[in-house]
C-alpha cells in the first residue's frame, strides 16, 4: 500500500476503510442517479 511498514497495521485498515467510503459514489437524493461524489470535506456534487 501507500503507507508501507509506517503507523501500524489496526491504522492502515481504519484509513482504508475511511478512504473507500469518502471515494465511492453514491446516489442522488434529488436526481436519484449513483452520480453523487465528494468534491470537498462536507460538499457532495451530482
Amino acid at each position: 500500500g501507500k503507507y508501507g511498514t509506517r503507523y501500524g497495521a489496526s491504522l492502515r485498515k481504519m484509513v482504508k476503510k475511511m478512504e473507500i467510503t469518502q471515494h465511492s459514489k453514491y446516489t442522488c437524493t434529488f436526481c436519484g442517479k449513483e452520480a453523487m461524489k465528494r468534491s470537498v470535506v462536507g460538499v457532495w456534487s451530482c
